[in-house]
């Protein structure tokens, strides 16, 4: 029997139901940060149960209809000889939200240079046939979105705090202006993850087990990943990679813009519905690095 059950929790009892509708047995949560996951077992063999967050709030039939480019997406990277959670069956719905059953991935996150992370990035880069004949996940936020809303300004005019909105609205004219210096199309593009951050990438005996989390995957420009592994932090990842692909002159300057960028979209999706943006998008919007304070610099 699962340690699980019995426990009176709302959600744990929810969670053992959609687990008996797939026919497999509770062990243990696994958390998650889009999505929440359990590891189960069917037959004595380990699979985790995904139950995903609709956190761009589209409602059930886009959230299905992303769900299935997501493992269409894993269904060709794993063709290409990565190691990533493979779909067993098709997506459930119940209790409202969509689940998934996948296989389990081995392995555990680890410590890696920045030398070593550029070079799994860019080696993910080179995944081929797959930007070429498939489009951007259906439904996903546009970072870009804030460049063409002619309504920006009066809605982050609407955050609270007098010193948060006063570097939004900065930042917002920092962008606008920059924006125009920038050729988006010279970054060609490529599949995107949107996370391969250090807690998405498993290792087992020194070698590469597992990539998870494809909530955030794409097309877009080559340099949409870099930005979101850097993220105005991770300065020697950022220049290890452009020791193996260089950036051009145009993806430097689309840098600090394109982060920039994501962080207000992120804070207008909250502000249109009424909320107040979240500390990580304002965090990430007064966030500077030696790098960035270069690039700022040139803008």
């Amino acid at each position: 029997m699962s340690p699980m059950v019995g426990d009176e929790s709302p959600e744990v009892a929810s969670v053992d139901a959609v687990a008996q509708e797939f026919g497999v047995a509770l062990e243990r949560p696994l958390g998650g940060r889009a999505s929440a996951n359990w590891l189960v077992v069917r037959g004595g063999d380990p699979l985790v149960l995904r139950r995903y967050s609709d956190v761009l709030e589209l409602g059930p039939e886009r959230l299905r209809q992303a769900i299935d480019w997501q493992v269409e997406v894993r269904t060709r990277v794993r063709r290409a000889g990565w190691p990533v959670a493979a779909a067993i069956g098709e997506p459930l719905r119940s209790d409202g939200a969509w689940w998934t059953l996948e296989s389990w991935l081995p392995g555990a996150p680890a410590v890696m240079t920045p030398s070593q992370h550029a070079d799994l990035i860019a080696q993910w880069q080179r995944i081929d046939g797959i930007a070429e004949d498939l489009g951007p996940q259906p439904h996903r936020l546009d970072h870009l979105a804030v460049l063409n809303d002619a309504e920006a300004a009066r809605y982050l005019a609407q955050c609270e705090n007098v010193q948060d909105r006063e570097w939004l609205l900065t930042r917002l004219d920092q962008v606008l202006a920059g924006a125009q210096r920038v050729d988006w199309e010279a970054s060609r593009r490529t599949l995107v993850h949107g996370d391969l951050a250090r807690h998405n990438i498993l290792w087992a005996d020194g070698n590469l087990s597992g990539v998870l989390d494809f909530e955030l995957a794409t097309i877009d420009r080559r340099i949409t990943e870099a930005i979101h592994v850097w993220r105005c932090r991770h300065d020697d990842v950022l220049l290890a990679y452009d020791q193996q692909v260089p950036l051009n002159d145009q993806e430097w300057r689309m840098l600090l813009i394109d982060w920039w960028a994501l962080m207000l979209t992120l804070s207008l999706f909250q502000l249109r519905r009424g909320r107040q943006p979240r500390r990580w998008e304002l965090d990430g919007l007064r966030r500077t690095s030696p790098l960035s304070d270069t690039l700022a610099h040139n803008l």
